[in-house]
């Protein structure tokens, strides 16, 4: 009987056999080597690495949401990721608390729509009057705000979105800036229908000595241009 079996394992197509071999690695997993929170300055960042132990590669996100004793007071997203068979990606994002206190960080970590949690208590002890050196301007198109931003002093800045509609996503973004040059960039969001809303950015520099905050109503542009501006993005998004 064993000789029967053995022969008829033998005689499978090539093509099944390889169905076969596919069926059972196609898995996707992903393991976080830490999840860290940093505060030496008022300009709080988290950081994490991940890996793909999996076969096969895809896009990594995550996202922190920070809690006080009642409500959520945080959120933020950072870009996606692609993540190769064996690769490691790195992450961080960056939050100016308000109040100083004890809170609970809960990072997300999105990938082939699978999430994972970790969640950890944080203390906040310096919130401290930051000088505020920017001054911005915005162009709303369907997937990405261009900013313009120009600062009265040379820093290394993030521009994070605090408050906004529920459902709604905006990517941080890190930008370098030259005294009273002004840089232009695109932050990436995402709506699930989009309507006029007001939404408020933050403004701070990586050593937490320049902080502006600043709502604006988002409307979207119209018109030729804006037609072509939303194409190059597509492209450029491929």
């Amino acid at each position: 009987m064993k000789l029967i079996y053995l022969v008829l394992l033998m005689a499978l197509p090539a093509a099944h056999a390889l169905e076969i071999g596919l069926s059972i690695e196609e898995t996707y997993n992903v393991e976080v080597f830490y999840f860290a929170h940093n505060n030496t300055y008022d300009t709080n960042v988290f950081s994490t690495e991940l890996t793909n132990p999996s076969s096969l590669p895809y896009l990594a996100q995550i996202r922190i949401d920070v809690f006080n004793e009642t409500e959520k007071v945080f959120t933020g997203w950072s870009a996606g990721k692609t993540m190769p068979p064996g690769g490691i990606g790195f992450f961080e994002l960056f939050w100016v608390p308000e109040v100083a206190g004890d809170y609970t960080a809960r990072m997300r970590v999105y990938y082939t729509g699978e999430v994972i949690e970790i969640e950890k208590n944080i203390s906040v002890e310096r919130v401290t009057e930051k000088e505020n050196v920017f001054h911005t301007d915005q162009k709303v198109f369907d997937k990405f705000i261009e900013f313009t931003l120009t600062s009265t002093e040379d820093a290394e800045v993030v521009v994070i979105a605090d408050d906004y509609p529920q459902g709604w996503t905006f990517i941080q973004t890190k930008v370098t800036l030259e005294k009273n040059v002004p840089e232009k960039f695109l932050l990436p969001y995402t709506t699930p229908s989009f309507s006029q809303q007001d939404v408020s950015f933050s403004i701070v520099s990586l050593d937490g000595k320049y902080f502006g905050k600043e709502t604006t109503n988002l409307q979207r542009e119209t018109g030729f241009a804006a037609v072509i501006q939303n194409i190059i993005f597509k492209l450029l998004a491929k």
